[in-house]
C-alpha cells in the first residue's frame, strides 16, 4: 500500500506538467488551432450536404464547391442585409432621445422621493463624521502649533527666497507666446489603413477557414484513415468507435442547434415586427447568431431589442411586450424544443459545460466560446474510449460514474441517513423493492460487512450503517403488510401457502439485515418468513426446526467467510432433517461463485441463491413441489420460533 500511493504521489508531477504544457500549446497556438477548430466545425455542419450530392452522382469535388459557395455567400448576404440595418439604426438613434429622457425623468419621479431621502440621509452621515474628522484635525493642528519654536529657522528664510524668485519666474511665463499644434488631416491612404485595419485578421481568418473547410469535405475518408493509422492497428476497434461516436453526436447536435438557434431568431424577428421595433430582421438575425454562446447569448440578443424599444415607444406597454417575448420564447425552447430535439445526445453536464464555456473564453476568447461546446463533447468522447482521458469523462461527463450502491453506502459511511434515504427513495421510484434491494442494498451490505471485517470502520458507523438497514427493513415490512391488508380481492383470490418457513443468518448481524430482506419479498407473494437471531445456537436452532416441521431453512450468508458457516448448518440441518429444503443464499457472490456454490450443494443443500428475487423464486417453487392438497391453512400452521 505505501509503494502504490508513494507512486501515485510521483505521478502527480508529471500530469501536472503535462496538463499545463498543453494548456499553453493551446495558448500560443491559438492562431493555428482556431482556423483547424472552426474548420473542423463547419465541414461535421456540411458533411450531410456533401453526401447527399454524392448520391445524386455528382462529382465530389464540384458538389463541395457548390455546398461551401453557397453557405458562405449566404452567410455574406446576411452579413450585407445587416450591416445595412446597423447603418439605418445608428442614422435613427438621435431621434430617439426624446423619449430615452422622458423614460428617465419617469423613473426618477417614481423613485426620486425615495432616492432623495436616501442621498439626503448619506449625505447627513458624511457631513457628521466630516466635522468630527475636522475638529480633531484642528486639536492636533493647534498642538503642534504650540510646540513649534516662534524664530525662523534658516531652512525656513532660504524656502521664503525661494518662493519668491518663482513667483517672479511665473510672472514671465504668463508674458509667453502661445503655440499652437494642428493635426493636419489623414491622407486618403491613411483612412484606407484605418477602416481595412481591424478588418484584416478576421478576413485573413475566414480565407483560411475557408480553404480547410474545403480540402476537408473533399479528403475526408484520406483523412479519417491517417488517423487511423497514426493511433496504429491495436486501438483500430476503440479509435473507430470513439470517430462514430464524435462524428454521431457533433452531428446532430450542430444540426439540432442550427435549426434550434434559426427558428428562434426567426420568431423574433417576427413577433418584433407584429410589435412594431423598427430592423425586425437585425435582432432575429442577431438572436441567431448569439444563441450559439452558452448561457451569455440568449441574455445579450435580449438586452439590445428591450432598450432599443425603451428608446422608440412613447408607452410603456411595448417594452414589457418586448420581454414578454423573449421570455416565452426561451421558456418554450428551453423547456420543449431542446430536450426533444437534443435528447442526450450531448453527454456533457451542466456544470461541465460552464466550466468549458469558462475555460475556452479565457484561452481563446468569445471564438472560444462558440467552441465550447463541441470542444467538450470531443473531450468527453476522448475520456469514454481512452483510459488515460478518463478522467475528462468522469469531470464532464451528464452519466454519473459513480453506481447508486457505491452512492448509498457512502452516506452511510457518512453517517447521512437523510441523503441515503433519497438515493433508495429514488431508485425504488423506479424499480421493485426487489431490485432495489438487490442492486442497492445488498451491495451496500456487502460492502459494510467487508469494511467491517478488514477493521476500517468505526463503531458508531457499523452501529449507524447496521441500524439504517434494520430500520429500511421494518418499514417495508410495515408497508407491505399495510397494502396487503388493503387488497383483500388478492388476499382471498391468491392460495395461501402458509408452510413455516425460516431464515438461518450463517453467522453475524450482516446475514440477518439480508435475511429481514428477504422476509420482506416473500411477505409480498403472500409467504410468511422468521428471521431467526443470530443469538441462538445451531443446535437450538436445529431443534426448532424439527419441533415445527419447518419446510424451507433458508441460511443468508453475505461474505465469503459466512459461506463456511453456511456449509456447517447445512451439514448440521441434513444430518438432522433428511427431507427438509435448504436453500443457501450467497447475496453478492455471484461474480466467481462458482466455486463456493459447488461447495455448498456438495455439503447438502438443496438450492443456491446469489439474489433476493432468485431465492424468492425457489422457495415458491420448492414450496409447490412440497405442498400437496391436504396443505394446512394459515391458522393450522405454526410458524417456527427462532
Amino acid at each position: 500500500m505505501p509503494t502504490s500511493i508513494s507512486t501515485n504521489f510521483l505521478r502527480v508531477p508529471a500530469l501536472l506538467i503535462t496538463v499545463f504544457g498543453v494548456i499553453g500549446a493551446l495558448y500560443f497556438g491559438k492562431e493555428l488551432l482556431l482556423p483547424l477548430a472552426l474548420a473542423s466545425l463547419l465541414s461535421f455542419l456540411l458533411t450531410p450536404l456533401v453526401k447527399y450530392l454524392d448520391r445524386l452522382g455528382i462529382p465530389r469535388v464540384m458538389g463541395v464547391v457548390l455546398v461551401v459557395a453557397a453557405v458562405f455567400t449566404s452567410l455574406g448576404g446576411l452579413g450585407w442585409v445587416v450591416t445595412g440595418q446597423l447603418i439605418n439604426l445608428s442614422d435613427n438613434l438621435p431621434q430617439y432621445r426624446g423619449n430615452l429622457i422622458e423614460k428617465a425623468r419617469a423613473l426618477h419621479h417614481v423613485a426620486g422621493d425615495r432616492l432623495t431621502k436616501a442621498t439626503e440621509t448619506l449625505d447627513d452621515i458624511r457631513e457628521e463624521l466630516a466635522k468630527e474628522g475636522d475638529e480633531k484635525t484642528a486639536d492636533a493642528a493647534s498642538a503642534e502649533e504650540r510646540l513649534k519654536p516662534t524664530s525662523k529657522g534658516l531652512w525656513e528664510r532660504l524656502t521664503e527666497t525661494v518662493g519668491s524668485d518663482t513667483v517672479g519666474l511665473s510672472d514671465s511665463n504668463e508674458r509667453a507666446v502661445e503655440v499652437r499644434v494642428v493635426e493636419l488631416p489623414p491622407s486618403p491612404l491613411a483612412q484606407i489603413e484605418d477602416w481595412l485595419g481591424p478588418l484584416v485578421a478576421p478576413l485573413s481568418t475566414a480565407g483560411v477557414v475557408i480553404v480547410l473547410v474545403i480540402f476537408m469535405l473533399i479528403g475526408r475518408e484520406d483523412l479519417r484513415d491517417r488517423i487511423l493509422l497514426l493511433v496504429g492497428r491495436r486501438h483500430l476497434q476503440a479509435t473507430t468507435e470513439a470517430l462514430d461516436d464524435a462524428t454521431t453526436r457533433l452531428s446532430k447536435y450542430l444540426r439540432m442547434q442550427l435549426l434550434i438557434n434559426a427558428s428562434y431568431g426567426g420568431l423574433v424577428a417576427l413577433g418584433l415586427y407584429v410589435i412594431g421595433l423598427p430592423n425586425a430582421l437585425l435582432w432575429g438575425v442577431l438572436a441567431t447568431m448569439l444563441r450559439f454562446l452558452p448561457y451569455l447569448g440568449p441574455w445579450l440578443a435580449a438586452i439590445m431589442p428591450i432598450a432599443l424599444s425603451l428608446a422608440v415607444f412613447d408607452s410603456w406597454m411595448f417594452p414589457v411586450m418586448t420581454m414578454g417575448l423573449f421570455v416565452v420564447l426561451e421558456l418554450i425552447v428551453n423547456n420543449i424544443f431542446e430536450p426533444y430535439l437534443y435528447g442526450s445526445s450531448i453527454g456533457v453536464s451542466s456544470l461541465g459545460i460552464i466550466v468549458a464555456a469558462i475555460f475556452w473564453t479565457w484561452l481563446w476568447g468569445p471564438v472560444g466560446l462558440v467552441l465550447a461546446m463541441p470542444l467538450t463533447v470531443c473531450m468527453v468522447v476522448m475520456g469514454n474510449y481512452m483510459p488515460s482521458l478518463r478522467f475528462l469523462s468522469i469531470l464532464m461527463s451528464d452519466k454519473t460514474q459513480l453506481g447508486a450502491d457505491i452512492r448509498h453506502y457512502q452516506r452511510v459511511l457518512a453517517m447521512d441517513g437523510d441523503e441515503a434515504d433519497e438515493i433508495a427513495d429514488a431508485f425504488t421510484r423506479e424499480y421493485t423493492f426487489g431490485e432495489t434491494y438487490d442492486q442497492i442494498l445488498i451491495p451496500s451490505l456487502s460492502m459494510l460487512g467487508a469494511d467491517l471485517q478488514s477493521g476500517q470502520l468505526r463503531d458508531e458507523q457499523e452501529e449507524f450503517g447496521l441500524g439504517l438497514l434494520k430500520e429500511y427493513a421494518a418499514e417495508d415490512e410495515r408497508d407491505i403488510r399495510r397494502a396487503r391488508e388493503k387488497d383483500t380481492l388478492v388476499l382471498e383470490s391468491r392460495p395461501a401457502h402458509h408452510d413455516s418457513i425460516v431464515c438461518f443468518p450463517a453467522n453475524d448481524e450482516i446475514d440477518q439485515r439480508a435475511g429481514e430482506l428477504l422476509r420482506n419479498l416473500l411477505l409480498e407473494r403472500g409467504l410468511e418468513m422468521t428471521v431467526a437471531s443470530t443469538e441462538r445456537l445451531a443446535s437450538e436452532r436445529i431443534d426448532d426446526v424439527k419441533r415445527h416441521e419447518t419446510r424451507v431453512v433458508v441460511i443468508s450468508a453475505m461474505q465469503a467467510s459466512s459461506s463456511r458457516h453456511a456449509r456447517y448448518l447445512v451439514k448440521r440441518l441434513r444430518a438432522a432433517c433428511p427431507d427438509i429444503t435448504i436453500i443457501v443464499g450467497l447475496w453478492g457472490q455471484g461474480a466467481g461463485g462458482e466455486r463456493t456454490r459447488e461447495r455448498v450443494l456438495s455439503s447438502g443443500a438443496t438450492d443456491v441463491a446469489f439474489e433476493l428475487a432468485t431465492a424468492v423464486s425457489q422457495v415458491e417453487c420448492r414450496l409447490r413441489l412440497t405442498t400437496g392438497p391436504t396443505a394446512r391453512s394459515s391458522a393450522d400452521a405454526t410458524p417456527a420460533v427462532a
